[in-house]
């Protein structure tokens, strides 16, 4: 039995589509939410999408950086 399909809510994902399209972008997108909830499986999952489109993406992981 393989990893369960992750499908990304339609209102987040239209939230990620607009906020990646905003040229230039002088914004930053705070993404919340309770743990274990699907945040960053989501944002992998679009980052993936933006590549596959020819888009340039840089992912930094907070939690591992040591000076920010």
């Amino acid at each position: 039995m393989g990893q369960l399909p992750y499908l990304i809510s339609e209102s987040f994902n239209q939230s990620l589509s607009r906020f990646s399209q905003i040229r230039p972008s002088r914004k930053v997108l705070l993404i919340t939410g309770a743990c274990k909830t699907g945040k960053s499986r989501a944002l992998n999952k679009f980052a993936d999408e933006m590549r596959s489109n020819g888009h340039l993406v840089i992912n930094i992981d907070a939690a591992k950086a040591k000076n920010i």
